[in-house]
């Protein structure tokens, strides 16, 4: 019995499904109808229109244009006009002084620019190196000696190859030293040089807003001697 009532409801709600889209597509069809209705009598509407506006053209291109009345401009009596001579008189020169005026005169009061002396960069004073300086002069051969003589005579003033290692790690040693102490100092007056632009432009800022309201403005700032800016 349950399964035959929910078969019946599925079959009455598809019924009604299928009755509710039919009267939609029913509605739609009439309106469809009206609308192509409308269309129509708006077409003959306007054909009808057109063959009017055309017949009125016609019948008016048929009508003979209206003749213009034929007159004739009267002959105007001749007046004459009396001759008349304006009376002539001298105007009398007058000789006005011209006022001389001498224009004040406006000198810019003088002022010095502060001087400016840049910080003076400290000396660093490299330490000695360690190794010994090679001879300033040194023996050129007679002529005939040969090159084994030469050889074992230079052989004679060179140190030892350990003295002479030793000295070129501790030069290398003294380079690597030096080299990095002055990388500090360059980093150092780089810092201090970016410092003293950001204060230079603090000072141009600062400048600009106390010469606002004196003489000249930003450009002439007309101030006395030893304020200090």
């Amino acid at each position: 019995e349950a399964e035959a009532k929910a078969e019946a409801e599925a079959k009455a709600e598809a019924e009604a499904k299928a009755e509710a889209k039919a009267k939609r597509l029913a509605d739609e069809k009439v309106k469809q109808e009206e609308a192509a209705k409308r269309a129509r009598e708006v077409e003959e509407t306007r054909a009808k229109e057109a063959e009017s506006a055309k017949a009125e053209v016609k019948v008016v291109e048929k009508a003979p244009a209206p003749e213009a009345p034929a007159f004739s401009v009267p002959d105007l009596p001749k007046v004459s006009v009396p001759a008349f001579s304006a009376p002539k008189f001298d105007m009398p020169k007058m000789d006005a002084p011209t006022p001389k005026i001498d224009a004040p005169k406006f000198e810019a009061p003088k002022f010095d620019a502060p001087k400016f002396e840049a910080p003076k960069i400290p000396k660093f004073d490299a330490p000695a190196s360690p190794y010994t300086a090679l001879p300033e002069k040194f023996a050129i051969p007679a002529a005939g000696v040969t090159a084994g003589s030469a050889s074992s005579q230079e052989d004679e003033f060179l140190e030892p190859q350990e003295v002479r290692d030793e000295k070129a790690r501790n030069a290398k040693i003294e380079y690597k030293r030096l080299d990095q102490e002055a990388k500090a100092i360059e980093n150092q007056a780089r810092e201090a040089r970016t410092l003293a632009n950001n204060q230079k432009k603090e000072a141009a800022i600062a400048k600009g807003e106390a010469c606002k309201t004196r003489l000249g403005g930003k450009i002439l700032c007309v101030r006395g001697f030893g304020i200090g800016y």
